[in-house]
C-alpha cells in the first residue's frame, strides 16, 4: 500500500458500520490485521494480536476470522 492512502468505494465504507477504529487501517498499515490466509475471498483468517477490540473479529482456533468489508477489500485489491 505504500504511503498513499488506498481508495475504498463509499458503499463498502458505509457497509462497515461497526468499525470502532474509524477505519484506521486506511491511514496506518500497521493497524491492519495480519492475514494468515483467505477462503474464497469471503473470509479472512487473521492473527489475533491486534484484533481484541474489533467488532468484525471472531476468535477461532489460534487466530480468528475477519468479516470486515474494508479489510476484505484491502486484502483482495492489495494482497495485504
Amino acid at each position: 500500500m505504500g504511503s498513499k492512502k488506498p481508495k475504498i468505494d463509499s458503499d463498502i465504507l458505509k457497509e462497515t458500520k461497526l468499525c470502532g477504529k474509524n477505519h484506521a487501517c486506511l491511514d496506518r498499515a500497521d493497524s491492519l490485521c495480519p492475514v494468515n490466509f483467505s477462503v474464497a475471498d469471503n473470509m479472512l483468517f487473521v492473527s489475533k494480536d491486534i484484533n481484541k477490540a474489533c467488532n468484525y473479529y471472531t476468535p477461532f482456533g489460534y487466530g480468528g476470522l475477519c468479516n470486515c468489508p474494508v479489510r476484505k477489500k484491502l486484502y483482495s485489491d492489495h494482497n495485504r
